[in-house]
């Protein structure tokens, strides 16, 4: 841009007699010399403008980096086993069956005490078995494998993503321990209008070491 007014200047000059163009002549010189310098100041400004958006974003980055890594430091190492396997589902179908063994019609039936006891036992409870266990300077990541399926209802599975993946539902808000975790893979069958049957949850986990950043 620069260079074709500098063009153009001279071309107006030389098309007029000798004398008038060394007459302006030293116009034109000291209209090139202020055409350079705010053609630098421009180019100067705008490398100043990009440095300061290159130093913001990686200010940001650094920001989020540190932020993202406090959190998870403070997170529980044994979260699975006192937050998941710790867990109790069916619970509308557990009180259904109480109110029905009360009653003196059903108080004798085996086939609703049975799944009374099912639904309590620690066979419909979540278990999870640690494999493949990796570290570097940042965390140790761990797999997580479900080791038998489960029976539970949409409030359950509500619960579990909020747990492991820090959704919120409604009422059903994520821990401010949580550590970092991945649902990679999990199988979900419908059993009935009520009840659902959840196995093969692969979870990945990475607990995050304490260091000052």
């Amino acid at each position: 841009m620069l260079n074709r007014m500098l063009i153009k200047i001279g071309k107006l000059c030389l098309q007029s007699k000798a004398l008038t163009f060394l007459a302006c002549l030293p116009v034109l010189l000291s209209f090139s010399l202020v055409l350079i310098k705010t053609h630098n100041l421009e180019q100067l400004q705008e490398k100043m403008e990009s440095l300061h958006l290159k130093a913001k974003s990686s200010f940001l980055k650094r920001e989020f980096k540190n932020t993202f890594i406090k959190k998870y430091q403070n997170s529980d190492p044994y979260f699975l086993s006192k937050q998941l396997e710790s867990l109790s589902f069916n619970l509308s179908e557990k009180k259904a069956l109480n109110s029905f063994l009360s009653h003196t019609a059903f108080h004798q039936s085996f086939s609703l005490k049975n799944r009374l006891a099912f639904l309590k036992s620690s066979k419909n409870t979540l278990s999870f078995k640690e494999e493949n266990i990796s570290s570097n300077s940042f965390f140790k990541e761990t797999e997580e494998i479900q080791q038998n399926p489960v029976e539970l209802d949409i409030n359950d599975i509500k619960k579990i993503l909020s747990l492991v993946e820090e959704v919120s539902f409604e009422n059903i808000l994520p821990l401010d321990n949580t550590p970092f975790m991945i649902i990679k893979n999990f199988e979900l069958t419908k059993k009935n209008s009520s009840s659902f049957v959840l196995e093969n949850m692969f979870i990945i986990k990475r607990d995050f070491i304490r260091k000052n950043l």
